[in-house]
This record gives C-alpha cells, structure tokens and sequence, in this order.
C-alpha cells in the first residue's frame, strides 16, 4: 500500500471510504485555503486510480515498496511481527 495524501472537493472526499484499498489516517480531514480537503491515506495503486477518476489530487509519498522497507527496518531494529498495513 502507497502513503499517499489525498487533495479533493468536500462533496467529493466525503465519498471516498467506499474505495475498496483505501485506508484513510486518522479519519480527519484538513480543510485547504482553496477550499478542497486532504487527508492523509494508504491505497493501492488502483484505489490511487479510482481516486483520480473522481477528481482527487494524490500526491504519494512513499510507494509500496518504501512502506515495505520501511516495515523491514523497523522489525529489524526492535524484532517482532510486521505491522498490519
């Protein structure tokens, strides 16, 4: 999963969760000074192209695979299990 953050429309961003692969963060929105919302998100690259069919800006920070290595160095450095993402 991309962590992303997700730029939109209210009426827009209020219909997202129903985006199968889209975890949104924190379930809180920002509002922008142009008047969009964004949030803050994991999704999978098709929920990132369903997002931008429906008008989203998505601006990913890290791909997968940086989550991915990321999460490998975390356990690598305490042990354990992975997180669940």
């Amino acid at each position: 999963m991309n962590l992303m953050r997700i730029e939109g429309p209210q009426d827009v961003m209020l219909g997202i969760t129903d985006i199968p692969d889209l975890g949104v963060l924190g379930r809180q929105a920002v509002q922008l000074p142009n008047g969009n919302w964004a949030v803050s998100a994991y999704a999978s690259d098709a929920a990132v192209a369903t997002l931008q069919v429906r008008g989203c800006a998505v601006d990913i920070a890290q791909t997968d695979q940086q989550v991915q290595d990321g999460n490998q160095l975390a356990l690598n450095d305490v042990g354990g299990e992975p997180p669940i993402v």
